[in-house]
C-alpha cells in the first residue's frame, strides 16, 4: 500500500485522477514504497532510436512531468533520451497529494528510474534537467551519486532556505506543525499568475486537473526545508558540469538562489545565465524566448564538456 504523511492517504481529488489515469496509457514504476510513478518516455521506438545522451527531467512542486513536452520534442531533434515521472504524490502518481515524509524519497525515485533506463542503454551519458524543486532535487542526487550524471541544467532552481521562513520563530513552529499535523495547511500557494509571461501557458495551468493549486502542507514545508538547509552546507561538494538559468523578474525562486549556486559549486564547468525581464518557468516562456531558452539548453547537452 502507498504509504502516507500521517498513515492514511487523504487526496480528495484522488477519483478525478484515477479517471485520468486510466484514460492515458500507463508507463508506471513501483518505488521502494510500493506506490506507482507515472512515467513518461516521449521515444516511442527504443529500437530504432539511438541515444547520445538520456535526459531525465525532474519537474518542480505541484507541477508534473507532461509540462515538458515542449522540451522534450527539443531535445529528441538533436538525438537526446528525455524520459521523467510524475513525483511522488504529484500528478498522476500515487502517494499522499503534494506531501512527502522525507525530501530525498523524490532523489531516490529518480536514482530507481535512471538505473532501469540505463540499463537499456548501457555506456550512454545521463544528464539530468531540474525545474525549480526540481532544480534542488538534481542537487541532492549529485551529492548523493556523482559518478551517477554527467552534466545537469538548473531551471530556476531552489537552493537555499526561503527568507519567508529563515528565523528561529517560524522555522520552529514550521516543524512543530509538520511533526505533529503534516497536513495542515500554511497559507502560501504558488502564484500561478507569476510563473510565466506566457498567458496561455497560465490559462493551461490554473485549468489542469494534474496540477496542484491549494495550499503549501506543514509537513511539505518542513521536510523541504531541511533539504535546502542541508543542501546550502554541502555546495562546496557538488562538482558535476551544470548550466543555471534563472529568470531575473522570478518572485516564485529568486535569481539569489542561483548566484548563490553558481559562486559556491566546486564545478570546473559551470555557467551561470540570468534573463532580464523573463520569470520562473523559462522552458515555458512567451516565443520567442521560450524557444530559444529550449535551443540553448540542448546545445549546452551536446557540447562537450570544458
Amino acid at each position: 500500500m502507498p504509504h502516507s504523511v500521517n498513515g492514511t492517504t487523504n487526496d480528495p481529488n484522488k477519483d478525478d485522477k484515477k479517471q485520468i489515469r486510466e484514460k492515458k496509457e500507463r508507463h508506471t514504476l513501483i518505488n521502494a514504497d510500493g506506490e506507482r510513478l507515472f512515467c513518461k518516455y516521449w521515444v516511442n521506438e527504443i529500437a530504432n532510436f539511438t541515444p547520445k545522451g538520456l535526459v531525465f527531467i525532474a519537474h518542480g512542486y505541484a507541477e508534473h512531468c507532461l509540462r515538458y513536452t515542449q522540451l522534450a520534442h527539443t531535445l529528441i531533434k538533436q538525438q537526446l533520451y528525455p524520459f521523467s515521472h510524475d513525483h511522488v504524490g504529484h500528478g498522476q502518481s500515487e502517494g499522499e497529494e503534494v506531501n512527502v515524509l522525507h525530501f530525498d524519497y523524490f532523489a531516490r525515485d529518480i536514482i530507481q528510474h535512471i538505473n532501469m533506463v540505463k540499463s537499456k542503454f548501457p555506456g550512454i551519458p545521463v544528464f539530468i534537467i531540474g525545474h525549480s524543486m526540481g532544480g534542488c532535487i538534481a542537487l541532492r542526487i549529485s551529492l548523493k551519486r556523482p559518478d551517477l550524471i554527467s552534466k545537469m541544467v538548473l531551471i530556476g532552481p531552489c537552493v537555499i532556505p526561503f527568507k519567508e521562513v529563515n528565523n528561529f520563530c517560524v522555522r520552529s513552529l514550521v516543524k512543530f506543525l509538520g511533526a505533529f499535523f503534516p497536513d495542515f495547511p500554511i497559507f502560501v500557494k504558488v502564484n500561478e499568475n507569476m510563473l510565466t509571461w506566457n498567458e496561455q501557458q497560465i490559462a493551461l495551468i490554473k485549468t489542469d486537473p494534474l496540477t496542484y493549486h491549494g495550499f503549501m502542507k506543514a509537513g511539505f514545508i518542513k521536510t523541504f526545508i531541511e533539504a535546502l538547509s542541508d543542501l546550502q552546507v554541502n555546495l562546496p561538494k557538488i562538482n558535476c558540469p551544470m548550466l543555471i538559468l534563472h529568470g531575473q523578474e522570478d518572485i516564485i525562486v529568486p535569481p539569489e538562489h542561483s548566484k548563490i549556486l553558481h559562486e559556491k559549486a566546486s564545478s570546473q564547468d559551470k555557467t551561470l545565465k540570468i534573463y532580464p525581464e523573463l520569470r520562473h518557468q523559462l522552458h515555458a516562456e512567451k516565443e520567442p524566448d521560450g524557444d530559444a531558452i529550449r535551443q540553448e539548453i540542448v546545445q549546452w547537452l551536446i557540447t562537450p564538456t570544458k
